[in-house]
C-alpha cells in the first residue's frame, strides 16, 4: 500500500480520536468505511480505540495504538481482523489496517 494512503488513513483515525478527546460529551466516535475492497470499522469510545477490517478475498490485519499497540495478526480472506487497546487520555490514538 502506498505510504500516502497509510498516512491518510492514520490521519483520519487520529482526527476522529482528537475530536473525541476535545469533544467532551461524546461517548463514541466511529466510522465504517468501504475501502480497498473491504470494510473497515474503526474508532474510539470513552475507554478504547479499535480497528476491525474484513476483506472477502485477501489476507489482512489490523492494529490499534492506545496505551499499548494491539495487533490482530494476519487473518484469512472473509474473516474479520480485530484489534482493540485502552485509550490514552488526552492523546490522539490511531487505528490501522494492512494486507499481509
Amino acid at each position: 500500500m502506498p505510504t500516502r494512503r497509510k498516512i491518510h488513513r492514520a490521519f483520519i483515525a487520529s482526527a476522529l480520536s482528537c475530536a473525541l478527546v476535545t469533544g467532551g460529551t461524546a461517548s463514541a466516535l466511529a466510522a465504517r468505511v468501504y475501502v480497498d475492497g473491504g470494510t473497515w470499522d474503526y474508532g474510539t469510545n470513552s475507554t478504547h480505540v479499535w480497528s476491525n477490517y474484513h476483506h472477502p478475498s485477501v489476507r489482512h490485519a489490523t492494529s490499534a495504538h492506545g496505551k499499548f499497540t494491539a495487533q490482530s495478526g494476519c487473518k484469512g480472506a472473509n474473516q474479520w481482523a480485530n484489534a482493540s487497546a485502552p485509550q490514552r487520555p488526552g492523546v490522539a490514538d490511531q487505528s490501522y489496517y494492512r494486507f499481509c
